[in-house]
């Protein structure tokens, strides 16, 4: 059975759990925020479990994948998980999202959001060269996507006010 690895990163988000999940619980936008997404080809909506979506995606220079994504759990503005197929060079992949309200703000005005990925490579022993690699790519891509997500919460509050 090859080794399962996992990539984490845990930020702040100045906006309420709600209007977070409503961004990330949008399978059509991932493509505005997901550093590795090129474009959805295909999505329902709103993530519910049992629905699938799918990506075009790059994780590694200009090797691109059709990933298809099945939400496996959805508890709004809580937890999301999802399994992918055809994400290389992953295999079982899980990605997944927490939701929390951030301590340090007791008026709900920050959001603590966890995204992660659980996955196995199964090269065999060349695996544990490649998987260091692609952890800091893997967390590269993570520490992106926050940034746009940031940038679009940020983006979409001034279209409002305005």
């Amino acid at each position: 059975m090859p080794a399962s690895y996992e990539v984490e990163i845990t930020a702040s988000i100045n906006a309420p759990v709600t209007q977070v999940w409503d961004i990330i619980s949008d399978t059509g936008r991932y493509a505005e925020w997901v550093g590795i997404v090129d474009r959805v080809t295909d999505h329902h909506g709103i993530a519910r479990k049992g629905q699938s979506y799918t990506e075009i995606t790059r994780i590694m220079g200009p090797m691109r994948s059709h990933v298809t994504w099945t939400v496996r759990e959805a508890y709004p503005q809580s937890w999301r998980l999802d399994s992918g197929a055809g994400l290389a060079p992953l295999k079982d992949a899980f990605t997944y999202f927490k939701f929390d309200e951030s301590p340090t703000a007791p008026d709900g005005s920050v959001t603590l959001l966890t995204y992660g990925l659980r996955y196995s490579i199964g090269w065999g022993p060349i695996e544990k060269l490649i998987q260091p690699a692609l952890s800091r790519i893997l967390k590269a891509g993570f520490r992106t996507s926050i940034r746009n997500l940031r940038r679009l919460i940020h983006n979409e509050r001034r279209r409002v006010a305005a």
